[in-house]
């Protein structure tokens, strides 16, 4: 689809001042940490994950060294899959290992949910705990 349409439904064509497409361009990635646990780099691949972003590389290993991580990047660049390598990793290594995500609307903590449990790693127990969790379940 030329983007000419999407833009001319938003804003009146003579709005438009310059329009540009550049094309698309490989996606740069880093290996795999070495020292991940082989049933994560496997779970990773059935999910066509063979490397990470720089950023996401960067991110996890500062993680994984105990200090605090901001990753302030754009939509959908990968911020999640960070924070999951790292506590996924820890879970395979420490069965007691835990994790609170907490998150400001009930739609994002559901997409993180599903994230997480597409790892499908045994040792991840992943729930919703919000407004519409019953009182039972509590």
């Amino acid at each position: 689809m030329d983007p000419r349409h999407i833009l001319v439904s938003v804003a009146p064509e003579e709005a438009l001042v310059h329009v540009r497409t550049l094309p698309a361009r490989p996606a740069e990635l880093e290996p795999l940490p070495p020292d991940l646990p082989e049933l994560l780099v496997g779970r990773l691949g059935l999910l066509g994950i063979t490397g990470l972003y720089p950023h996401q590389a960067r991110a996890l290993e500062a993680v994984r060294a105990g200090r605090n991580v901001i990753v302030a990047t754009g939509t959908a660049s990968g911020k999640t899959l960070v924070y999951d390598l790292a506590f996924a990793a820890e879970a395979i290594l420490s069965p007691k290992a835990t994790a609170l995500y907490l998150f400001p609307t009930k739609a994002l903590a559901r997409d993180q949910l599903r994230a997480v449990r597409e790892l499908r790693l045994p040792q991840l127990r992943a729930a919703v705990y919000d407004g519409d969790t019953p009182r039972a379940e509590r």
